[in-house]
């Protein structure tokens, strides 16, 4: 077993874009200021990332979610197109059970200029 990354807050995980295999896609719930006060944590808080599943420690931080926890109804679940270049999530948008809307984030993986991020310790 080889961890990908530091303690998070992961809610979901998504690996069904095929033409990315390489990459899971995360949602981050959690409380910035509770995810900032902890720095060996990873830094992502109500966030959607991708995350590479070779070790390297390659992110790519794709969106801010305003996401506030709620209900299991409410959480962002993101899940990318099959080619990778879409990812579909939702949000509350910073009211806790208010209503929750569906946004579509584009991805343009040719201006990827440093993939890797150091999360914790120095550590990926």
């Amino acid at each position: 077993m080889t961890p990908l990354t530091a303690y998070g807050q992961a809610e979901h995980a998504s690996t069904r874009a095929l033409a990315r295999s390489d990459w899971a896609f995360l949602s981050y719930g959690g409380n910035p200021e509770q995810v900032s006060a902890n720095p060996g944590w990873a830094p992502y808080a109500r966030e959607v990332i991708a995350l590479r599943i070779d070790g390297s420690g390659a992110v790519r931080r794709i969106v801010q979610t305003r996401n506030p926890p709620s209900d299991y109804w409410s959480e962002t679940h993101a899940s990318p197109s099959p080619d990778g270049s879409q990812v579909i999530w939702s949000s509350n948008w910073g009211v806790p059970g208010g209503p929750v809307y569906d946004f579509v984030a584009r991805l343009d993986w040719a201006q990827q200029e440093n993939p890797k991020e150091l999360v914790a310790n120095g550590k990926p």
